[in-house]
């Protein structure tokens, strides 16, 4: 499996930082995750699922104040 393995990695608000993330993760669920982070419901054929494991306990709380911050 090892040729077919890319690193997945993401950065941000809320992320942990120096983390790896232990369960398997799919390029699919790049954009479950990123309807995750933008509180989206993603469509029931959506076969990917966030990667909630990257994230602090507070996500929705550093997302707020990120979305402040543009403003």
């Amino acid at each position: 499996m090892a040729e077919i393995e890319i690193p997945w990695i993401i950065t941000g608000p809320g992320v942990k930082t120096g983390y790896e993330i232990k369960s398997p993760v799919s390029t699919c669920d790049t954009a479950a995750t990123i309807a995750y982070v933008f509180k989206l419901k993603p469509p029931a054929c959506w076969i990917g699922r966030p990667v909630r494991e990257a994230f602090k306990a507070g996500l929705t709380d550093s997302l707020d104040a990120l979305m402040r911050a543009m403003e």
